[in-house]
Formats: C-alpha cells, sequence, structure tokens
C-alpha cells in the first residue's frame, strides 16, 4: 500500500469518526422529536 492509499483510508477513517461524533449529537433531538407532539417544546 502507498502512501496515497494510507493517507485516504485515514480521511475516511476521520470522516467516519465525524459523522459519528455529529450523530450522537443529533440523536437527543431526534428522539425528542419522535416521542410524540406532548414532547416537542414548540
Amino acid at each position: 500500500m502507498d502512501a496515497r492509499s494510507s493517507w485516504g483510508l485515514e480521511k475516511r477513517a476521520g470522516f467516519n469518526l465525524g459523522v459519528r461524533e455529529n450523530a450522537l449529537k443529533t440523536l437527543p433531538l431526534w428522539l425528542a422529536r419522535l416521542e410524540g407532539p406532548n414532547a416537542q417544546a414548540d
């Protein structure tokens, strides 16, 4: 494996980590939205 392909794997791993962090941040918001009309703040 050359340096370019290994750099691509590192970039992809970092991207996946960012997606996972975003999902963990937005998951409570989605859960609150799915709980029902009575659970919505607005």
